[in-house]
Parts: C-alpha cells; structure tokens; sequence
C-alpha cells in the first residue's frame, strides 16, 4: 500500500489542531502550556494523527506510551531521552525534570504526544498528569493526550484538579467510526493497482465495524491478494468473491467479506 497521509474528516480535524496548538504556544509563551485531547475507541485513528502531526508540524516532535506500571520518575527518564536524543542516567526526579524543561525551552514549536493517556489518571492525585501539565505550564509546551475513555470522561466532569487540567484543552476531537466517504478515500489513495467500488468499500467498512485500524488491515489483504493472483482495475465486491480474493459470506449473514486469502485462481483482469 502506498505511505500517505489522507486527508479524512478526522485527519484534516487533527492537522488543524496541531497548528491551533502551536500556535496557542507561540502566542502565550513560557509560564503556560496548552493541551490537545484526542479520544476515541481503538483503531479509530488517533495514533495515526497524532504521528501525522509530529511528522507534518514543521518543528519537533515526541511520541510517548504512558504505561500502566510506570512511576514518574520513569515517565521523567523517558521523557528526557526522547526529547534529548540520549539517556542521563540514573538522575533523581527534581533533576530530570529540570533538565527537561530547559531541553524543552530550546524547542518552543513542539509537540509531545501521550499515547495510553487513560494510565496516567492512576495513583492518588494523578501525579503523572500531575507533571505533564507542569512541563506544559514551565516549559510553554504543547501536549496532545490520546485517551480511549477515562481521562476525556474525568474532563467532562472536571473534578478541582481536573478543572486545572481542563482549562488547557484548547483542541479536542473524538474520532468515531469512520464513514463511507472517507473509507472510499482510505482505499482510493491508499491501494495500488486497484479501484474498490462502493459496494466492497462497505462491505469492508462494515467488517472492520466502521474502525480504521482492521479496515487498513483488510484494504492491506486484498491488494496482496489481489497481486498474487494478477487482479488489476476496477473491483466489486461480487468480483472480489469470484476471483478468491474474499470468500463468499454465508447466505443468511449480511454482505460482508468474511476471511481473506490469496487468490487461488488464475491469473485474471479486473475491467
């Protein structure tokens, strides 16, 4: 499949937030951080816009996973290093984040991207998230948060601390299930060789339950597929079938793909 960042609703949103992020940066300076919330269920595509954003935003960018079992110090450790380029060793708490805020400092158009950001709501009084707003403020850097559930619910019904948090946000998108439209663009400029009709971009839509991640997966399978067996063109669904590109659903299940493989037949073209 072809590398590209495509334009989908959820996408364009996300491009538009990072730039509103450094841009809130730019025009409040040190003292005070800004923050992004991007939430939604797995494989709607959060991850993969927040990684279009560090590689499209013109300055610096770090992406980071919050962990489950991660003390802050870790969390400091990690942090340092991704945005230093080097781990310092064994240092305490006071003096890595010292030394982050001062990296960070010298990088004033850039973003850090946490990954599993649910985690960070563990421990009493949250101190992981603690210390990302207090880089953010210190350091007047921009954070995007990727949460599943907990932490965009936690904001809806901010707490006094969370309020804290909250007063930060200035870009915030849920990525939901993706639509027909922008299934059909995912397909259209992503596989090679191939030109999926509006039929089999929903039946894999709907196999993939609307999320992007396993809709990738299946387009991913079927340009295989499709190589291997010398399928070229314009693609139905009912051609996927025939060709064994797809196997058949059964009949008293809905018109969907079911298992890929790779084509078993002959070499074919798809007019």
């Amino acid at each position: 499949m072809r590398a590209a960042t495509v334009r989908t609703k959820s996408m364009i949103a996300a491009l538009e937030a990072g730039t509103q992020l450094l841009e809130a940066v730019r025009y409040a300076g040190q003292g005070t951080g800004v923050l992004g919330l991007f939430h939604g269920p797995s494989g709607s595509g959060k991850t993969h816009a927040a990684r279009a954003i560090i590689e499209q935003g013109g300055g610096d960018g770090f992406f980071l996973r919050a962990r489950e079992v991660c003390p802050p110090h870790a969390m400091l450790a990690d942090w340092l290093e991704a945005v230093a380029g080097h781990n310092f060793g064994l240092r305490t708490p006071s003096d890595l984040y010292a030394r982050l805020i001062a990296v960070l400092r010298q990088k004033p158009a850039s973003i850090t991207v946490w990954d599993e950001a649910d985690y960070m709501l563990a421990g009493p009084r949250h101190p992981r998230l603690n210390i990302a707003r207090d880089v953010a403020d210190e350091a007047g850097h921009a954070i995007i948060f990727l949460s599943v559930t907990s932490l965009a619910h936690r904001l809806e019904r901010p707490t006094s601390f969370m309020a804290q948090i909250a007063t930060r946000v200035v870009a915030r998108i849920e990525f939901g299930a993706i639509g027909l439209a922008d299934a059909g663009l995912l397909a259209h400029e992503l596989i090679e060789n191939l030109e999926l009709s509006r039929d089999l971009v929903s039946a894999c839509t709907r196999a993939a339950g609307g999320s992007i991640r396993p809709l990738l997966h299946l387009y991913q399978q079927i340009e295989r597929a499709a190589a291997a067996g010398g399928v070229r063109g314009a693609l139905s669904l009912a051609q996927a079938v025939r060709f064994g590109l797809l196997s058949a659903p059964p009949a008293a299940e809905s018109n969907q793909p079911q298992i890929i493989r790779a084509a078993e037949s002959k070499k074919a073209n798809v007019a």
